[in-house]
């Protein structure tokens, strides 16, 4: 049992006064045991310390968490209510737990059951002390020792991995964690479990040699510790931790693909979230030698590779490890600010602010603000828009031409809506509207170019009272809409129906975004999209030139 209940700052008679007070205030079943739990139990806290009552009630009728909290006597009062077989689950979790890997004990579990097995008594103490026989002290010392020690290696390891990549300041923090979290494991072998490390010095001067640890502790986290240094405290506190850099690799991380979007870089995490790199963090990453020590990898790669090999990992888009270990800490613990750039995407994939990045690397990767299944959508929808555009602008010139009025004027419309189409893709809205609304959907669409969102209102207006013929500028005041419209949007796209050339770029533009979009399984524009994913990018029947022409085709 503690042996500090002398110790506490509030004495019993007035813990029970105010336990009355606050069952004025709540509903508690006639049969029930009350423990103190938290700092004050354990002869730590101030005056400004709350109380934190655990009412445990008989059965296994599962309470709530949440904790009732009121305002007695100038304190915050916190009372929480448990049964007896929640408490009784909690127990034997954190034990069969411990026991296969202690690495998988959540830390609310390992504080619930440490509160508890330290708490002191205050109504029906016989019935506590039966609960809290199957993790005796002594159990539960071993199970929280091992717990920060669980967590100190990997510090201290990613500290040394941190300084090998150029980032010493995320190395310093990572020590530091190391140091904490060493001292933490010792403290709870000499009987100092309580979790929190707001209460280190008082815990330090209760257990038996702390006063010597206590001190280079404190010498080491008032100064910039060197990594010998804080090897040395961890050694001599019985958790050497081997640091060798040559056992550091660099290993892919399952569920991260790489997709080119024309120019652009994109990875995908999860099935779920897409970035986009800058150049140089594309160049990075497609240098990566996956499988290496890390320090190889380094010497093969372009400059800023530590730092972004770094962001990387925090990313969760590379996995860090020490040979036959576990992952670093810290894989997957960061995600960027979702990209802020309007439009959202262009041709080329997410669109990235421009400018000089530095040695400051966390601009180099955009998160896209949309489900990467939204994503691909968007995509999709953008090619098929422009598209949409150059197949309505071949009909038009073929209707003009045959002075066909009806034709000339559902093309010129379409055309319109084609490239509103587009603009309402660029922005990451996905589904489209019916392509009749596009007009007015992009006129009230915030952040558009007010040029674009007038104009296409004025020119899809117009046509419908008047028709194309009476259009001033003819098909040259559309092609200054699209030209409008695509400047807006970034898109470069090409002349699709003019030659040879134009159609096979518009087809390697749409294959990049078709099998993106089947991949995480997004909404197709159109069916036909499936069949350029089917054709690998190449238009369906055709064969190499020089080939022979299969039996039965055309001479």
């Amino acid at each position: 049992m503690p042996t500090y209940r002398n110790m506490m700052l509030l004495a019993p008679s007035y813990l029970r006064e105010l336990l009355g007070k606050a069952f004025a205030h709540i509903d508690v079943p006639a049969e029930h045991a009350v423990v103190l739990e938290g700092s004050i139990a354990e002869g730590f806290g101030n005056d400004a310390s709350d109380i934190d009552y655990l009412v445990i009630t008989p059965g296994d009728r599962i309470q709530p968490t949440m904790p009732t909290i009121l305002f007695i006597d100038g304190r915050r009062v916190e009372v929480r209510m448990r049964s007896a077989e929640q408490i009784r689950a909690q127990l034997d979790t954190l034990r069969t737990t411990a026991a296969r890997d202690v690495g998988r004990v959540s830390d609310d579990l390992l504080n619930r059951c440490q509160r508890f097995v330290n708490c002191y008594p205050l109504v029906n103490e016989p019935f506590i002390e039966r609960l809290r026989e199957p993790l005796p002290p002594a159990e539960l010392q071993d199970i929280t020792a091992r717990w920060f020690e669980h967590q100190t290696r990997p510090a201290y390891g990613f500290a040394a991995a941190m300084r090998l990549l150029g980032e010493p300041r995320y190395a310093e923090l990572a020590e530091r964690t190391a140091l904490a979290r060493a001292a933490k494991s010792w403290l709870s072998r000499q009987g100092e479990t309580y979790l929190d490390f707001k209460w280190l010095s008082p815990q330090f001067a209760r257990a038996p040699g702390g006063a010597e640890v206590a001190a280079e502790y404190g010498e080491l986290i008032a100064g910039t510790p060197s990594p010998q240094a804080v090897g040395g405290f961890l050694t001599r506190l019985g958790l050497g931790a081997d640091a060798r850099l040559d056992r550091l690799e660099l290993r892919r991380r399952r569920g991260v693909t790489t997709w080119q979007l024309g120019s652009r870089v994109h990875v995908v995490r999860g099935r779920a979230e897409i970035f986009a790199l800058s150049d140089r963090a594309a160049r990075v990453w497609r240098s990566l030698p996956f499988g290496v020590p890390l320090e190889r990898a380094l010497a093969q790669g372009p400059g800023v590779t530590g730092p972004l090999i770094a962001f990387f990992h925090r990313l969760g888009l590379v996995e860090l490890r020490w040979r036959g270990g576990p992952v670093l800490p810290g894989c997957g613990s960061h995600t960027p600010t979702p990209a802020t750039v309007l439009p959202l995407l262009a041709l080329d994939g997410l669109l990235l602010v421009d400018g000089d990045r530095g040695t400051d690397v966390t601009g180099d990767v955009a998160l896209a603000p949309t489900p990467a299944r939204r994503f691909a959508a968007c995509g999709m929808a953008l090619i098929w828009g422009n598209l949409g555009v150059e197949n309505a602008r071949e009909d038009l010139v073929g209707a003009i031409g045959l002075d066909q009025e009806g034709t000339a004027t559902a093309a010129s419309l379409r055309m319109v809506r084609s490239a509103c189409q587009s603009v309402i893709a660029a922005y990451g809205v996905d589904p489209q509207p019916p392509i009749e609304e596009a007009p007015l959907v992009v006129a009230r669409m915030p952040h558009v170019d007010p040029a674009v969102a007038a104009r296409a209102v004025e020119l899809s207006a117009f046509l419908l009272r008047h028709g194309f013929g009476a259009l001033p500028g003819g098909i040259g005041e559309l092609d200054e809409f699209t030209l409008l419209v695509r400047r807006a949007t970034r898109c470069e796209f090409p002349s699709t129906f003019v030659s040879a050339e134009g159609w096979g770029s518009t087809l390697d533009i749409g294959y990049d975004w078709v099998r993106l979009g089947a991949y995480l399984d997004s909404a197709f524009p159109v069916e036909e999209a499936r069949d350029l994913l089917a054709s690998g990018g190449a238009q369906p029947a055709t064969r190499a030139e020089g080939a022979p022409a299969a039996a039965g085709s055309a001479r």
